[in-house]
């Protein structure tokens, strides 16, 4: 049996299992594929992860598919190591000009004065940065388009690790935030990764690949709540996905909070 018969009796073989009847997304049963998520584009060469393949209606497989390769470039820029003329960098920027050009567009180069002062606020201090080999960098800004992205991002990783990790399709609303480098050494956020008890092993054909992606997670009935990190991270991402009747009456998503407003079958 060649690799192509092999892999399309694997994806029958996944959406014949009772849990995997309706759309992560939208909750649909109807033409169901197989998708990835995190997306290949997150991976180098594109070796993404085991077990993170979900059920998604061809819809919204689809309509995910541009926003999933200007992410890749947006993910690819996190890392610090970040090089321009690597191949897997180039590929990504080459996808986001031509499906996102507008995400390049609103990119804005800080000064050097902004530049260095964001590095030595990120790394802790101007030794911390020559030693990193970064003096001299410069720093951009992401635009509305950029931002945009990353909150979908946050939207679909609720989605795809509370079904994960609850064995049901969500429907309710996702908070998100992204916190600096630096909180890393903030008493208040070893505090929030110490409670987050789940530590998922990030393999690829039995390889450990959680230099690429990490998360810690904790998960009951009705909500899921995850720190998220790519590669060597500039940014964590924090994710709160609270199905309809766990949502607090009063809440608020104030202080650089995004708030999804409702999202999977309501």
């Amino acid at each position: 049996m060649g690799d192509a018969k092999r892999k399309q009796m694997g994806k029958k073989a996944f959406l014949a299992l009772p849990e995997n009847q309706r759309c992560v997304y939208c909750g649909s049963a109807e033409d169901l594929t197989v998708d990835h998520f995190p997306p290949r584009d997150f991976f180098l060469n594109r070796q993404f992860p085991e077990g993170y393949m979900y059920p998604a209606c061809s819809a919204c497989n689809a309509g995910k598919s541009s926003d999933e390769q200007a992410l890749g470039f947006l993910v690819s820029m996190l890392d610090w190591e970040v090089d321009d003329g690597r191949s897997e960098f180039r590929r990504h920027l080459r996808a986001a000009r031509n499906n996102h050009p507008q995400l390049i567009r609103e990119l804005e180069a800080l000064s050097p004065t902004r530049s260095k002062r964001f590095l030595r606020q990120a790394l802790g201090g101007s030794d911390a940065v020559a030693a990193s080999g970064m003096n001299g960098w410069q720093a951009v800004q992401l635009g509305p388009e950029g931002k945009s992205l990353l909150n979908k991002m946050c939207v679909w990783f609720g989605q795809t690790l509370y079904f994960k990790h609850n064995q049901e399709v969500f429907s309710g609303e996702v908070l998100a935030t992204k916190l600096p480098h630096s909180a890393i050494k903030e008493n208040k956020f070893q505090e929030i990764i110490s409670r987050l008890s789940g530590i998922p092993k990030i393999k690829q054909t039995g390889h450990d690949i959680s230099d690429q992606f990490f998360y810690r997670y904790y998960a009951v009935d009705g909500g899921f709540y995850a720190i998220l990190q790519f590669n060597k991270p500039q940014i964590f991402f924090v994710i709160c996905a609270m199905t309809n009747e766990h949502i607090p009456k009063n809440l608020s998503s104030d202080n650089g909070w995004f708030r999804s407003g409702p999202v999977g079958p309501q």
